[in-house]
């Protein structure tokens, strides 16, 4: 049986009251609510960085996110009716900017491509494509390293937590840009990115902008956040 017909078998009626759903959707909005407002007065952190680009992002564009912390980051704020895509299913940073640049090759809206900087690195060949499209838009929230790791109770003990959890790297995306020839952006200043993304939203070419954030992400911050979520 194919999964639609087995859907309209279930004892579901149209417009019939349901307070499950009611009571999500009531927590879905309450939620909505104090996420903006931790926003609103949060410290520069990799919570922040993400909802500000959020904000920031066409609503017409598409999203495609990077795994790990980017997902996790981009859904704890409401995407609107905004199209959102990623490589789900498989936990690893593998192949994000691949797909990204595959995706956008099909389509003339333009793609947004959010990724940490470990899963932009790690992928970069996916830049080394004659055909790259220019409709999309790359956006590497820089911390330094794999900054899921900081929320993470035990390896931030451990002496091999940089070099290896972490794995904080030296790597110039401004000279990986170059050497592609994309057109690159950096920002460090929360207070610039709506204006950088206006660039790259406005830019015939590919692009990739760079937002350097504090390394380790603040981590303090994300888990204040989720307390007020609670409170």
């Amino acid at each position: 049986i194919a999964p639609a017909e087995a859907f309209k078998l279930l004892p579901v009626q149209e417009g019939r009251h349901s307070a499950f759903k009611d009571f999500w959707q009531k927590e879905y909005q309450n939620k909505k609510v104090k996420a903006e407002e931790f926003l609103q007065k949060s410290i520069p952190s990799d919570l922040k960085i993400f909802g500000l680009v959020n904000q920031s992002l066409p609503d017409e564009a598409i999203l495609f996110s990077g795994n790990s912390s980017a997902v996790r980051y981009l859904l704890y704020f409401d995407q609107k009716k905004r199209c959102f895509y990623a490589n789900r299913g498989a936990s690893g940073i593998d192949g994000s900017l691949s797909t990204a640049v595959g995706f956008a090759s099909a389509t003339e809206k333009p793609v947004f491509a959010v990724l940490g900087d470990l899963s932009f690195v790690y992928d970069s060949n996916a830049l080394w494509n004659r055909e790259f499209p220019s409709n999309l838009k790359i956006i590497v929230i820089n911390n330094g390293g794999g900054g899921i790791f900081h929320l993470i109770n035990g390896p931030t003990g451990s002496d091999a937590f940089k070099m290896l959890i972490e794995a904080y790297h030296p790597v110039k995306i401004d000279k990986l840009a170059e050497a592609f020839g994309i057109s690159y952006y950096f920002c460090s200043n929360f207070d610039d990115v709506e204006n950088n993304i206006k660039l790259l939203r406005d830019s015939l070419n590919p692009c990739i902008l760079e937002i350097k954030t504090p390394d380790g992400g603040n981590p303090e911050v994300t888990r204040s956040f989720f307390n007020y979520l609670n409170g």
